[in-house]
């Protein structure tokens, strides 16, 4: 009776227990089978292949960027070009037609001379329209050596190595440097449209005022350009970086 006891327990713990364990044992089978063990050679170099593969897109991002930014550069330099093609178009017909009306102004003396000839008489006509000519002539060429000035400074700061805000700060004076050339030019003009006004009178001394007063409005104007590109000179001389001075070398002592 006690062995059929025994032998009963024992059934009873091998149908509870055995089929758990077979399934455990399964269970770590297949999961050797699934996930099998990565090696510390083969994750070193998988962790190097994926290291690679960020920086080659980080690079390829990188290029990206700079090739965008060059054609945004390049839009740019293309544009300020164009735009500096058009100013150098408009100053250029400026100066034609300034040109043109001074010759007009020169051919028209002899008429001028005959009526105010008539009013003051022929050698007070004379003087009088010599000292205009000769101002006049002197202040036209004067606004065409600024012009030229203006162009080699905008040359300068296209080369500058000094830091843009300087540089940009300067393009600023040196744009309002022009525009007082322009200015300069048109008081020449607008003294020349005056001038048949201005020597109307026969006193002698009130035209002679009248014309002294349009030359000295012109010459206030042409010596504001000169000021203001005087300027713009000594800016570009103190934004240039400071060049390294040669250090003196020691005089070496004479032979005995």
């Amino acid at each position: 009776m006690i062995n059929n006891k025994r032998i009963f327990a024992a059934s009873l713990i091998s149908a509870v227990f055995l089929p758990a364990i077979v399934l455990a044992d399964d269970t770590v089978r297949g999961a050797s089978a699934v996930a099998p063990a990565v090696s510390p050679r083969e994750a070193g170099e998988k962790l190097r292949g994926d290291t690679k593969a960020g920086r080659a897109a980080a690079e390829q991002k990188m290029r990206q960027m700079r090739e965008d930014t060059k054609g945004v550069m390049d839009d740019m330099r293309a544009k300020l070009q164009e735009q500096k093609a058009k100013l150098r178009d408009a100053r250029e017909t400026l100066r034609v037609e300034a040109e043109k009306k001074r010759e007009e102004f020169r051919q028209k003396a002899a008429e001028r001379r005959e009526e105010m000839k008539k009013k003051i008489g022929e050698e007070r006509a004379g003087r009088i329209e010599q000292f205009f000519g000769r101002m006049t002539d002197k202040f036209e060429d004067a606004i065409d050596r600024l012009e030229k000035v203006a162009d080699r400074l905008e040359e300068r700061l296209s080369a500058s190595t000094a830091s843009p805000a300087d540089t940009a700060a300067l393009k600023e004076k040196l744009a309002s440097a022009r525009a007082k050339i322009a200015d300069a030019r048109t008081a020449v003009a607008d003294a020349k449209a005056k001038y048949a006004d201005a020597v109307k009178s026969t006193d002698l001394k009130i035209a002679f005022a009248n014309v002294k007063n349009l030359v000295q409005t012109a010459a206030t104007a042409v010596r504001d350009a000169h000021r203001a590109l005087v300027e713009v000179t000594a800016g570009i001389k103190s934004a240039a970086p400071a060049t390294p001075q040669a250090q003196p070398q020691p005089e070496t002592a004479p032979a005995q």
